[in-house]
């Protein structure tokens, strides 16, 4: 017997017991299996929407408009939950005029963040104003980044 037979001995009964089956003390099977997976299939608990409310006037910008800045917006789920945000402070741009708006128009634009709770859809109301539902499959679509147009 060389000086490596007994290495290689020890090599072989370390790796044959290591791949042999393991049993507990009680005679059943280790605990030491792969366990399984789990995924979920639940929706999550809330989104996190972003997006701006854009609101365009057939006149040119003055402070006395409808506004969309810093105004009080109700998310309401088709589940039956409402989600109060403020919009953030709006950017006016004053437009030239146009044949509907000879004076010229105004676009203002506010944006918003929102922690919705999963709902097929919502809708939303804004200055006293109910915007036409969204859904969340559309808002996923999007990238949870919406544009709310509020009508001139």
């Amino acid at each position: 017997m060389t000086r490596s037979q007994p290495i290689a001995s020890l090599v072989l009964g370390l790796t044959l017991a290591a791949c042999a089956p393991r049993t507990s003390t009680d005679g059943g099977a280790s605990m030491m299996r792969p366990t399984p997976s789990v995924t979920s299939t639940a929706e999550p608990a809330a989104i996190a929407l972003r997006g701006t409310f854009v609101k365009l006037t057939g006149f040119p910008c003055h402070r006395s408009d409808p506004y969309v800045g810093g105004e009080t917006v109700t998310f309401r789920g088709s589940d039956g939950t409402r989600t109060v945000i403020v919009t953030g402070s709006a950017n006016w741009t004053g437009l030239p005029a146009t044949s509907e708006a000879p004076l010229g128009q105004c676009r203002q634009v506010a944006p918003f963040t929102a922690e919705l709770p999963a709902a097929v859809r919502y809708v939303v109301v804004i200055n006293d104003r109910r915007l036409p539902a969204v859904t969340l499959a559309e808002l996923r679509a999007e990238g949870l980044r919406h544009t709310f147009r509020l009508p001139s």
